[in-house]
């Protein structure tokens, strides 16, 4: 299963309101702080 990155903590939220219901797993990356990508945090 490849990680699905989430922008926002807003953005992670709605992915599991979406899906919750059909979803067995899911895998959460987070894009380094010099990336340049858009990611949360492990603390959000």
């Amino acid at each position: 299963m490849k990680p699905t990155f989430f922008a926002t903590p807003a953005a992670f939220r709605a992915w599991l309101e979406g899906h919750h219901d059909e979803a067995t797993e899911l895998w959460v990356g987070f894009h380094k702080i010099g990336s340049g990508n858009p990611s949360m945090t492990w603390s959000e």
